[in-house]
């Protein structure tokens, strides 16, 4: 577990493509609640959340590239503790050849 101290950042910039399903989901453990903010790969924010004690969000990728995720500290004084679980869904083809 780490301790995000007031005003810090967590970040990830995962490579995506299209028709990928991420879900974001934390929980406020000990400490100030997060907030969420999400980019795609063209710099449009595609999910902005406040603070709050629980984010859960699915988004479903609509271009291939570098997405910004980024949790935020917004407390003044206080460090916070999440619980964070990144969950990536890709779908394969598989060509079968006789």
């Amino acid at each position: 577990m780490q301790s995000v101290s007031a005003g810090g950042t967590l970040t990830w910039n995962p490579d995506l493509e299209r028709g990928d399903q991420l879900t974001i989901d934390v929980t406020e453990v000990d400490g100030a609640r997060p907030a969420l903010e999400v980019e795609d790969s063209l710099g449009s924010m595609i999910a902005d959340i406040g603070p709050s004690s629980n984010i859960r969000r699915t988004l479903t990728i609509d271009t291939d590239g570098r997405y910004y995720v980024q949790l935020e500290n917004e407390a003044l004084m206080t460090s916070g503790q999440w619980d964070i679980v990144l969950t990536l869904e890709r779908e394969y083809e598989e060509e079968v050849c006789d």
